[in-house]
């Protein structure tokens, strides 16, 4: 899956300027292009997302962000390729209505730790028909 760049304007009261950021996130390790564990791009290196406590309002707020449709499932362990990257995001709790993950509130950047090196985070995105996001939750409970 090729990355995908946001940008995310915000306004800042100290030197009332507008300030640009590039967000990056991508999926990586699926079958299929719009599914796979979850991989962000911080401080100039790209990791992982931990697991712990990964539901579908994350997923939901990752297939948002990269266009991908709905999420039909959350994967909190790593069941996608295996990958050599570091957790570098953690605690991460969406709400539903979230456009990016980087807006959810997670751990701070510099104190990312996970319960298991195989508890990264995944999504399995589907497309914007209700009956397949329908279909695939019964599927997978």
């Amino acid at each position: 899956m090729t990355c995908v760049l946001y940008f995310l304007l915000t306004f800042s009261k100290l030197t009332n300027e507008l300030l640009i950021f590039f967000l990056q996130i991508r999926i990586q390790g699926g079958a299929n292009p719009k599914e796979g564990r979850v991989e962000v791009f911080h401080d100039g290196k790209w990791g992982t997302v931990c697991g712990d406590g990964w539901g579908i309002e994350e997923a939901m707020t990752v297939c948002r962000q990269l266009n991908l449709g709905y999420a039909g499932r959350a994967v909190a362990h790593n069941n996608f390729s295996q990958t050599d990257l570091k957790v570098i995001m953690s605690g991460v709790q969406c709400r539903v209505d979230e456009i990016s993950l980087y807006n959810c509130q997670h751990d701070e950047w510099t104190n990312a730790n996970c319960s298991s090196k195989d508890k990264l985070a995944g999504v399995v995105c589907v497309n914007g028909k209700v009956q397949d996001v329908t279909c695939i939750r019964q599927n997978f409970h």
